[in-house]
């Protein structure tokens, strides 16, 4: 069984599909309850595989557990995470708003974060998982806000975080078989 966060829409619930259409229960994790209602009983109808859609907002902790509970309620076990809910940003560093970069780094950083430290305890216990951090090409490269729709340092600042804590889990959970994988689209 997999969690998919961010599935209300583009890679998140193409993730969804293409992990039902395997015969993996999934757990749809986005802030619009009704998106994901509509691609949960989709996904059940298309593929007969048991669906639950769980509002959430990644960038509050008591979210996230709550998430965890009911994954564990429904399915008993936690097998993937893929943490793909994800904020964009413009703007030069002159001019970004404080609370609007806090914010983009709660959910782009601390929410994938507090995920993974959810549900690794739970993974070793079963032997094993994946992770799957979805991320960006701009983890790797500096961009500026240049005018480009989605450039900022600050957005570009959240993936190089992601990669790195990507990178440091990896090391530290392959010896209880648990895959982190860092997707970057681009």
């Amino acid at each position: 069984m997999a969690i998919v966060t961010g599935a209300s829409s583009g890679i998140g619930a193409a993730t969804a599909v293409v992990l039902a259409a395997h015969g993996v229960h999934v757990v749809l994790v986005a802030r619009r309850l009704d998106r994901l209602q509509a691609l949960a009983g989709d996904l059940a109808a298309r593929y007969g595989v048991r669906t639950l859609a769980v509002p959430a907002d990644l960038s509050r902790r008591v979210d996230i557990d709550r998430l965890v509970a009911e994954t564990l309620r429904a399915f008993g076990r936690i097998d993937i995470l893929v943490n793909n809910a994800g904020l964009g940003m413009q703007g030069d560093v002159a001019n970004l708003a404080e609370h609007q970069v806090r914010y983009l780094f709660d959910v782009n950083v601390y929410g994938p974060l507090l995920a993974m430290q959810a549900v690794a305890p739970i993974m070793a216990r079963q032997g094993g998982g994946a992770i799957v951090n979805v991320s960006s090409i701009l983890g790797k490269v500096v961009v500026p806000s240049l005018g480009m729709v989605g450039s900022s340092a600050a957005y570009t600042a959240s993936k190089f975080a992601l990669d790195a804590f990507s990178a440091a889990a990896r090391m530290e959970l392959a010896s209880q078989k648990i895959d982190v994988i860092t997707v970057l689209p681009g």
